[in-house]
C-alpha cells in the first residue's frame, strides 16, 4: 500500500489540470479597455509630437523597447530619440486604423495595429505612409508598461 499516496497525488493533480483546462479563458473588458486607452493615448501623444507623453509607458532601462523599420531603440534613449525626430517635423498626424488585441498571459496583451501617418517636415514637405505595429503591453507592479514594440512601414 506504499503506492497509494502516489496514486492519490497523481489523481488529484490530473483532476486539477482537467478542471483548469475546462475553465474558460476570461478576457476582462476593463483590462482590454485599458489597453485600448493606452494605445489611443500613444497615438494622441505621437500626433502632438509629445515625446514625454509618448514615453509614459516605457521603462527607461537598457532593454530593446522599440524597433522602427529595423532601427533599434532602447528604453534609455527612447524619449530623446522621439524628441529629436519630432524636432524635424512641423506637423504629424498619427491615427490607428485598426487594433487587434489578444491576451498573451494573465497580465500581458499583444496588440497588432495598423496606422495611417502624415508627417510634414520643417520645409513643409508632406509624406503619407502606413505602418503595421506589434506592441506588447503588460500590467506591471508599477503600472501599465509597453514592454516592446515593432513597426514596419508598409507600401
Amino acid at each position: 500500500m506504499r503506492w497509494l499516496p502516489t496514486v492519490l497525488l497523481v489523481v488529484a493533480f490530473n483532476a486539477t489540470q482537467a478542471s483548469a483546462q475546462r475553465r474558460p479563458v476570461s478576457t476582462p473588458s476593463a483590462t482590454r479597455d485599458s489597453v485600448v486607452r493606452i494605445m489611443q493615448e500613444l497615438a494622441s501623444a505621437i500626433s502632438r509630437r509629445d515625446a514625454n507623453d509618448a514615453a509614459r509607458y516605457i521603462r527607461e532601462d537598457h532593454h530593446a523597447v522599440y524597433v522602427s523599420d529595423g532601427y533599434l531603440i532602447r528604453g534609455t534613449s527612447y524619449r530623446q530619440t522621439l524628441k529629436t525626430f519630432y524636432q524635424g517635423l512641423r506637423r504629424l498626424r498619427f491615427v490607428w486604423d485598426s487594433l487587434e488585441i489578444e491576451p498573451a498571459g494573465r497580465n500581458t496583451w499583444v496588440v497588432t495595429s495598423w496606422a495611417a501617418i502624415r508627417a510634414v517636415d520643417t520645409a513643409g514637405q508632406a509624406t503619407d505612409s502606413r505602418a503595421v505595429f506589434t506592441t506588447v503591453v503588460r500590467a506591471a507592479p508599477r503600472g501599465w508598461e509597453i514592454v516592446a514594440a515593432h513597426k514596419t512601414t508598409v507600401p
